[in-house]
């Protein structure tokens, strides 16, 4: 309860371990031996609930993470514009998009898709997350080579530029 005033995070949903080992992991880094005395940690320390919230926020992304579900995508909404007139504009709604990868990776599948077709249409990609540091980082749209590491090379050289170490 505390958490959700302090941050408007509902964290009733979660699943029970996880929450035991995120506050477990809270309650090291603050010293506090005792759930109960970390309860009363965290109230006396407001900055404290933020620090549970970021920790309760995992951010696990990678671009193209689930190969046979972004083939079933692909498939799909080359069937679906395939069907629908030419320039039908598309939007796509990525929840939960953490650092970005998922959005832009289905940005290039619906490129490559309209590319197939040989059509070309309005395309809106909206990601969203609750974790806005996560959010600001996928709105830069950099990413290290480890993270593009499972890019296809052509789609790495098509879609991606090499800036620094980024």
């Amino acid at each position: 309860a505390e958490v959700r005033a302090r941050t408007g995070l509902d964290l009733a949903l979660y699943k029970e371990n996880t929450m035991h080992r995120r506050l477990r992991r809270r309650m090291v880094a603050t010293e506090q031996a005792t759930l109960e005395a970390y309860a009363s940690y965290l109230q006396a320390h407001a900055e404290e609930a933020q620090r549970l919230a970021k920790e309760m926020l995992i951010s696990v992304t990678s671009f193209f993470r689930d190969a046979a579900a972004f083939e079933a995508l692909q498939q799909a909404i080359g069937e679906y514009l395939a069907a629908r007139p030419a320039q039908t504009d598309f939007r796509a709604w990525v929840p939960g998009c953490a650092t970005g990868e998922e959005a832009y990776s289905i940005a290039i599948v619906l490129h490559e898709v309209l590319e197939q077709l040989q059509r070309t249409c309005t395309v809106r990609v909206f990601a969203t997350d609750i974790d806005n540091q996560a959010l600001a980082r996928a709105r830069r749209g950099t990413y290290t080579a480890t993270e593009v590491n499972d890019v296809p090379p052509t789609l790495l050289a098509k879609y991606f530029t090499v800036a620094g170490t980024h």
